[in-house]
């Protein structure tokens, strides 16, 4: 194939200033001095220019990533910021029909987290029934099934059941242990943070039951048959 033509030294010059203008932010504004606008000029003088093709995409890109991050975070200012932005680069129809259907369920569903997130401050996580975070968050799941803020009041919701679990255990209660882990379960099954806990305190009932043989057959060597009955049963119980 034959060797790429040189630019001009004027489309040289304006894309070292496109090339500027991204890194220092300036996408699409100001008008006359962002990215955006250097490379359309250079297009208007080479259609074909490889180089200013090639910038759209990286500021396609780059808005698309910002609108997404800000949805993601709940920032509706910016994620309409970065989408307004986007709907200025040429082509990009689709992505920015997209990210605006997000922005309108993200409108949906804010005053749904915010009162989430009240209910989790108040200690009404997953109770009473009518009224705890739990319920709101697979609320706002059931319309947004990505919302990542969503997602994260489970895990927070479940952390207090596993918290709980933990400490039951450490007062020997593995019965209770046991009941608020299925509970935990109900609200994310098979999450990595249930399988340690349930890993935690399993490790837990084995080292109290096997402390607990070990003060058995110390209190059967000194002679005391009915002290070592009595934590041997405790260490099978356990």
């Amino acid at each position: 194939a034959a060797p790429a033509t040189p630019p001009t030294k004027a489309i040289a010059a304006l894309l070292k200033k496109a090339a500027k203008a991204f890194d220092e932010g300036r996408l699409t504004a100001p008008k006359d001095a962002s990215a955006l606008a250097y490379y359309q000029q250079v297009l208007a003088a080479d259609k074909n220019s490889a180089a200013a093709h090639a910038g759209l995409e990286k500021i396609h890109k780059s808005l698309f990533q910002q609108a997404g991050d800000a949805l993601d975070r709940g920032d509706e200012r910016d994620a309409e910021r970065a989408i307004g932005e986007l709907a200025q680069v040429p082509e990009v129809e689709e992505d920015v029909a997209r990210l605006q259907s997000r922005l309108k369920t993200l409108r949906q569903v804010m005053p749904l987290l915010t009162r989430a997130a009240d209910l989790l401050q108040q200690g009404r996580a997953a109770s009473p029934p009518n009224g705890n975070a739990l319920a709101v968050y697979r609320q706002v799941l059931k319309l947004d099934p990505d919302n990542r803020l969503a997602q994260q009041g489970l895990v927070q919701v479940q952390q207090g059941f596993l918290d709980r679990a933990l400490a039951a255990a450490a007062q020997d209660d593995f019965d209770g242990a046991d009941r608020i882990l299925a509970d935990a379960s109900t609200v994310s099954p098979g999450s990595q943070q249930l399988l340690d806990t349930r890993s935690r305190i399993e490790g837990i009932r084995r080292n109290r039951a096997a402390n607990t043989l070990s003060q058995a057959n110390s209190a059967l060597d000194a002679g005391n048959a009915d002290l070592a009955e009595t934590l041997a049963k405790k260490a099978l119980a356990l």
